[in-house]
């Protein structure tokens, strides 16, 4: 299955449900809705338009191990109108100087820290990471259930977790470099932590979507990319952080891909 839609206010979304491999990519434009056509062999056609006004605005805490990343969420989320919290562990001045930013000190492998961070959030947009180690790791495990927990005691119910391509049912799916290179011999350890995170957030009573982008570039946002649940037969091939994160606040207010983990490709 894909999905693709064109960003703004009154926003025109199409979805594709798909065809005998199980998927299809979608071309979409500038164009009214009577002149769309329909690729071949496709069986179902949604139309649905949404405003995406004021009602969609949350109040939403990132948290994100990469500084660059946290910072890319933050001002993503921000420029879509949520009102944005973005957990550091070692808070910049320089942060506290710019308007309409809300940090607030914590690390989620300290549990109690979490508290004021946490309370008060419609959702949470987590991307947690971790470098390459030969040792066991249980950095992303700990540091979600430390969150999860708090979470439940706030009675926050909505978790955006972004993971990667490689876990779970995803594995294998990545790329021949990246299946039999990558993978298995540097980042062995990290999956097998990655694994136990989404197994962990899978077993909650939250409101969950895990989404698995493909191998990560620094490119311009394209607007357009693949969105899978059935990889059977694909391969994915690689997608801009920018793109990854547009399609992961998508999921704040959509409950299409609620309980499943979709990957995200071009």
């Amino acid at each position: 299955m894909s999905e693709r839609t064109m960003p703004g206010t009154g926003d025109l979304r199409l979805w594709l449900l798909a065809i005998p491999d199980g998927w299809t990519r979608m071309q979409m434009g500038q164009f009214p809705a009577s002149s769309f056509k329909f690729p071949p062999g496709t069986f179902q056609c949604l139309l649905e338009t949404r405003n995406w006004g004021l009602e969609n605005q949350m109040k939403v805490l990132v948290i994100a191990s990469s500084r660059r990343i946290r910072r890319q969420l933050f001002e993503q989320a921000q420029a879509e109108g949520h009102e944005v919290t973005a957990l550091e562990k070692k808070p910049r001045r320089s942060w506290f100087h710019r308007p309409r930013h809300r940090v607030i000190q914590g690390d989620v492998l300290d549990e109690r820290s979490l508290a004021p961070a946490v309370a008060g959030q419609d959702a949470v947009l987590c991307w947690l990471t971790q470098p390459a180690t030969r040792k066991s790791t249980t950095y992303l495990w700990e540091g979600t259930a430390n969150l999860i927990r708090m979470m439940e005691k706030q009675g926050v119910r909505r978790l955006i977790c972004i993971s990667a391509c490689g876990a779970g049912d995803s594995r294998g799916h990545c790329g021949f470099f990246y299946d039999k290179i990558i993978q298995p011999l540097f980042l062995k350890r990290v999956f097998e932590d990655r694994d136990r995170q989404e197994e962990l957030i899978r077993g909650t009573q939250l409101d969950w979507v895990i989404v698995r982008p493909a191998r990560l570039t620094k490119g311009q946002a394209r607007g357009e990319y693949m969105v899978l649940t059935d990889l059977r037969n694909f391969k994915a091939r690689r997608i801009a952080v920018v793109d990854a994160i547009q399609f992961a606040l998508k999921q704040l207010s959509s409950n299409f891909y609620l309980f499943q983990a979709p990957l995200v490709t071009y």
